[in-house]
């Protein structure tokens, strides 16, 4: 019998939280863009904008504009897979395992 792939949990970017490290999820949020490609994330005076080019790190949005998660696509993507960025406020769905962050929330 062939391998069942584990399926993933849908889960608002807002419902997060240390329970699910290790659980495979499904979430869908909104990217940001600055006008200009950037390669280190940076704070807008309303929203946190973030895409890393050189380390393939995306932030999306929630549908409230509250909650954010930063992911990794890094080791999805090749140098010419960019045209799917140049959206502003594109939707995006992803799917993957939850990692905890080195950094800390104390603060």
């Amino acid at each position: 019998m062939p391998t069942q792939i584990e399926s993933a949990r849908f889960a608002s970017i807002a419902s997060l939280d240390g329970s699910f490290v290790g659980k495979k999820l499904r979430i869908a949020g909104r990217y940001v863009k600055e006008a200009h490609r950037t390669t280190t994330q940076s704070i807008d005076s309303s929203r946190l904008l973030g895409y890393d080019a050189i380390h393939g790190q995306i932030v999306l949005l929630d549908a409230d504009g509250k909650h954010t998660v930063t992911v990794d696509v890094g080791e999805v993507l090749d140098d010419s897979s960019t045209l799917w960025i140049n959206e502003r406020y594109g939707t995006m769905s992803v799917m993957g395992y939850v990692e905890e962050s080195p950094v800390s929330n104390t603060g």
